[in-house]
């Protein structure tokens, strides 16, 4: 059902990501200390590579509904014009899953993982060009609720704007030519439970102006 109120998605994005809170807040957690159970953080080079507080996964595989429930939570992101411009390629193969360290420098940990979910961007359903960064990344930030949400672990690593990377997943994975690889997604089941501290710095913030 669409909402004026959300001119760029529907209710129904709202609502998903308004769950996820909920889901947290019954657990009587927040955001920031559920996510730092594999505390994510944004290398230099555009990647999120795991770091060395997160060596552990359990050897448990993930239920096809879980997975499921993680693309549905993605494919309520919002996008411009609700034009959903996503593809997803779910990788269960050990062999393929195992092949992707490979071609990304920060993809070692991924023989560990259980499955990865490769986000792209699909250029010939967008209805505003050049917003598809913004309409994936929204993507893939509910996606990454809901991983933690399922008491799950993952980490984003970059593969866009990165050409080789680009070239490399799109050759990997068959890629049509107007479908670009924005991300990839190990998942597993974390063996450990991590706190962060609250990255909030108040001199980030500007009220009117900057």
């Amino acid at each position: 059902m669409h909402d004026a109120r959300f001119p760029f998605g529907n209710y129904g994005t709202f609502k998903c990501v308004l769950d996820l809170f909920l889901l947290l807040s019954e657990k009587g957690m927040t955001v920031n200390e559920h996510s730092s159970r594999q505390e994510m953080r944004h290398g230099t080079d555009g990647s999120h590579p795991y770091t060395q507080k997160y060596p552990q996964i359990e050897d448990r595989d993930i239920p096809k509904e879980m997975i499921r429930e993680i693309l549905d939570a993605a494919m309520m992101a919002p996008s411009a014009g609700n034009s959903q411009p996503w593809q997803f390629v779910v990788v269960n193969d050990r062999e393929t899953l195992d092949a992707t360290k490979d071609i990304h420098p920060h993809l070692k940990m991924v023989t560990q993982a259980k499955v990865g979910i490769l986000l792209c961007a699909d250029l010939s359903l967008e209805k505003f060009p050049g917003y598809w960064t913004q309409d994936c990344s929204a993507a893939m930030q509910n996606m990454l609720l809901a991983i933690h949400g399922l008491g799950l672990g993952a980490v984003w690593t970059g593969v866009y704007p990165m050409e080789d990377r680009v070239k490399a997943f799109t050759t990997m994975f068959n890629l049509p030519e107007k479908v670009i690889p924005l991300g990839f997604v190990p998942i597993g089941w974390p063996a450990q439970t991590i706190k962060s501290e609250s990255r909030y710095k108040e001199e980030r913030v500007h009220y009117n102006t900057y």
